[in-house]
């Protein structure tokens, strides 16, 4: 046989090992990232379009409903505890169920920077997020103040329910925007360089 034909043939067997070994899979790897963080970025503007606004809405108007009974007078009459009995179990139960969307909330926050943790687009994401989080177990905690206190003056007002659901569909909106251009910006595209490194650790390891 022809030296050089042989050779050839070496050649072509040496790339389809490399192909089949190597690029195959690394690709098929990059390919499941990227869905995997497609569908997170699904879910998470799932979650903030609907189970979170309802969650809010749900704690809110149990708030301002033990605020107006809370004002109807300044002072504990008798009965006022018995009359809010009913009205602060909701409000326990509205509170824990925007925790839970909360904590699926943060989960989320965390799949989707992790995959980018460099990106612009994704550290502002990140941290329109957290703020979100923050400004969400500010209103679960309003929860103490429309339990009947009799020896403390501060009350719940509707003022103050009304104040913190707003900023919360700020912060929603300006969250939802960020995920839109960081959703779009396919920010899992790596560099040449990048992808080179990746393709030498890959044959070290191999």
């Amino acid at each position: 046989m022809d030296p050089s034909a042989l050779g050839g043939a070496l050649i072509a067997l040496s790339g389809a090992f490399v192909l089949q070994s190597i690029v195959v899979p690394w690709v098929d790897a990059k390919k499941r990232r990227e869905q995997r963080w497609e569908d997170d970025v699904h879910a998470l503007g799932e979650l903030m379009t609907f189970d979170l606004r309802r969650a809010v809405d749900a704690l809110t108007h149990e708030l301002s409903v033990l605020a107006i009974l809370q004002a109807t007078d300044e002072r504990i009459r008798p009965g006022w505890i018995e009359l809010t009995t009913a009205p602060q179990a909701s409000v326990k139960v509205a509170a824990a169920e925007l925790a839970g969307v909360r904590v699926r909330l943060d989960w989320l926050r965390g799949r989707v920077g992790a995959l980018a943790p460099d990106n612009s687009q994704s550290k502002d994401f990140v941290s329109r997020s957290r703020l979100l989080s923050v400004q969400l177990i500010g209103l679960t905690t309003l929860e103490w103040k429309a339990e009947p206190r009799p020896d403390v003056d501060e009350r719940l007002t509707t003022e103050e329910v009304d104040e913190a659901r707003h900023r919360i569909e700020e912060s929603i909106g300006t969250v939802l925007s960020a995920v839109t251009t960081f959703g779009t910006s396919r920010p899992l595209r790596t560099s040449p360089r990048a992808r080179v490194s990746r393709l030498v650790q890959g044959l070290r390891r191999g």
